[in-house]
């Protein structure tokens, strides 16, 4: 279902659900998948419903928690083994162009991102 990044190059694992009737769930997938594409961000897809995967199964309950210890729906995000979030953290990061700090990386990497939204900003004013 979705992207495999060369695994010398995966920085981000993006753990999602294949068989989830929600369809917010798949939406948001989708839609994380996209973004993560479009900034040439190296990352690979985890189907945690997928057989042989219990041990990433068990990382999302002991790490995708809300305030009140449920866990959160997918897709969830890591860098290498960090947690960096759920889909409400990514779609906040994205918001507010601070989608690479969320996702742990070089922002350095990304000021094509920057540039863009500076010139929108200008053209706005």
């Amino acid at each position: 279902m979705g992207q495999e990044a060369d695994d010398s190059k995966t920085v981000i694992t993006m753990y999602v659900s294949g068989i989830s009737a929600s369809k917010e769930v798949k939406k948001r997938q989708q839609r994380a998948a996209m973004i993560l594409t479009s900034i040439r961000v190296k990352f690979e897809e985890v189907d945690i419903t997928e057989p042989g995967r219990e041990e990433e199964r068990e990382l999302m309950k002991k790490n995708c928690k809300n305030e009140e210890g449920q866990t959160l729906p997918p897709p969830h995000f890591f860098n290498g083994g960090e947690y960096c979030g759920s889909f409400e953290d990514f779609h906040a990061a994205t918001e507010s162009d601070r989608l690479p700090w969320f996702l742990k990386l070089d922002p350095a990497e990304f000021e094509f991102l920057y540039e863009k939204s500076r010139s929108a900003s200008v053209e706005k004013a």
